[in-house]
C-alpha cells in the first residue's frame, strides 16, 4: 500500500488567553514546530502507533472496545474513537508520529497529534469530513477519551490558519476569519520558564468552574457583557468572581481591539494590549506567577521589545514576545542575566514563525 504522510502544527496564541471556554475571542496561531504522521492501511483491524520520539508502540484492535492508556497514545487513539463513534468505516493501520514541537510548554502538541492523526485517517480512508468538523471531533477526543475539557482553539487553529496570518475565532459560533500578520523584521519569542506546571491542571479547571458560577449567578454568557455593563454588575458576585469576571470582558475587549491594530498595521499599539493582557492574567485572573512575571516586567526595560505577556495555562511555562530583530539578542541577554539572579537557572528561548495549517506532505 502506498505511504500517505501529513503533518499539523502546534500554536501560539498571540492574545484571547482564559476566553474560549468562556465562548470568547481569541487570536491563534499555527507555528513552525509540527507533528508528522507517516503510514500506510492494512487488510486486517489491527492499528499500530509507533511514536518516533518516544521509540514506543502501542498496538489496538478496532473491533475490540477501545481503552484509554495514560500516555501519549490516547490522544490518537481518542481520535480513532470519535471517528468510530460517528459511524465512519476505518481500515487497519500503521502509524509512524514524529515531532519537533517542544513538550510541556503551552505550544498545543498534544492538539498537533490530534490533528494529524485525524488528516491521516481521513485521507487514507477517504472521508468526508470537513476540517471544521475534524477541529470539533479532535477536542471531543481530548475532552471525552483523554479526560481533559479543553475548549476548541488549539484544534482550530492547527487545522486553519494561514502562514503570516492569525486566526480570529470566535468560539460561541465558531466563526472564524484570518488577520494578516505585519510581522516583517519582528520575532515571535517564546521563554520558558522551565517552572514545573503542576498547579496548571486543576486551576484550570477551577477558573472554569469559577466563570460558570458567574455566569448562573449573572443569568448572562460572560461574552456577552461589554465594559460597561460589568460597572453594572459586578455587585452581584462575590469579590472573587468579580476579578474573574473582570478579567474575560477585558480580554475580549482586547482581542476585539488587537485586530484592528494588525489590521491597521499598529504594533506599538497592539505591545500595549500585550501588556495589558498579562496585567489581568496576573492580577485579575491570578494565574501568574513570579517567573513569568519576571520575564514580563525585564522585557518592559529592554529596547526593541514591542510586547509580551504569559501564555497558556499558568503557574508556569512560557511568556509570549514580540520583539525587533535588532533587539533579539539583547533580550535574549538580559533576560537570561535576570531569571538566573533571581530563580538560579535560565530559561530556554523558542523563536516561532507564523505557519500554516495542517496539511498533507508531497512525496
Amino acid at each position: 500500500m502506498e505511504e500517505i504522510k501529513v503533518r499539523a502544527p502546534g500554536r501560539i496564541n498571540l492574545i484571547g488567553e482564559h476566553t474560549d471556554y468562556n465562548c470568547g475571542f481569541v487570536l491563534p496561531c499555527a507555528i513552525n514546530q509540527e507533528i508528522t504522521v507517516a503510514g500506510k492501511g492494512r487488510k486486517d483491524k489491527k492499528v499500530i502507533l509507533h511514536s518516533i520520539n518516544f521509540n514506543r508502540k502501542v498496538e489496538i484492535n478496532l473491533d475490540e472496545k477501545l481503552k484509554r492508556r495514560g500516555d501519549w497514545s490516547d490522544y490518537p487513539v481518542g481520535v480513532i474513537d470519535q471517528y468510530q463513534k460517528r459511524n465512519f468505516s476505518l481500515s487497519g493501520m500503521e502509524l509512524k508520529i514524529s515531532g519537533n514541537i517542544p513538550l510541556g510548554v503551552g505550544l498545543s502538541s498534544s492538539a498537533a497529534l490530534e490533528v494529524a492523526t485525524a488528516l491521516f485517517i481521513k485521507t487514507l480512508n477517504n472521508l468526508k469530513i470537513t476540517k471544521e468538523e475534524m477541529g470539533v471531533l479532535c477536542q471531543k477526543a481530548e475532552n471525552e477519551f483523554v479526560g481533559v475539557s479543553c475548549g476548541i482553539m488549539d484544534q482550530f487553529a492547527s487545522l486553519l490558519s494561514k502562514k503570516d496570518f492569525a486566526l480570529f475565532l470566535d468560539c460561541r459560533d465558531l466563526s472564524y476569519s484570518c488577520v494578516p500578520l505585519p510581522f516583517a523584521g519582528y520575532k515571535l519569542v517564546l521563554t520558558n520558564t522551565k517552572k514545573s506546571r503542576k498547579l496548571s491542571a486543576s486551576a484550570y479547571n477551577q477558573r472554569r468552574n469559577e466563570c460558570e458560577k458567574a455566569a448562573e449567578l449573572l443569568s448572562l454568557n460572560l461574552r456577552d457583557i461589554s465594559p460597561r455593563q460589568f460597572s453594572g454588575l459586578k455587585s452581584k458576585l462575590p469579590s472573587v468572581l468579580q476579578k474573574r469576571v473582570q478579567y474575560v470582558v477585558e480580554e475580549n475587549e482586547r482581542v476585539l481591539l488587537a485586530v484592528e491594530n494588525l489590521k491597521k498595521n499598529d504594533l506599538d499599539s497592539f505591545g500595549k494590549l500585550l501588556y495589558l493582557s498579562h496585567n489581568g492574567l496576573r492580577n485579575l485572573y491570578e494565574v501568574s506567577c513570579p517567573e513569568l512575571d519576571l520575564i514580563v516586567d525585564e522585557g518592559r526595560k529592554i529596547k526593541g521589545v514591542i510586547g509580551g505577556r504569559m501564555t497558556g495555562a499558568g503557574f508556569g511555562g512560557c511568556t509570549l514576545h514580540l520583539i525587533k530583530e535588532e533587539g533579539l539578542e539583547k533580550f535574549q541577554e538580559k533576560i537570561s542575566e535576570s531569571f538566573l539572579k533571581e530563580f538560579h537557572q535560565r530559561p530556554d528561548f523558542y523563536l516561532c514563525a507564523p505557519a500554516p495549517g495542517a496539511s498533507s506532505v508531497k512525496g
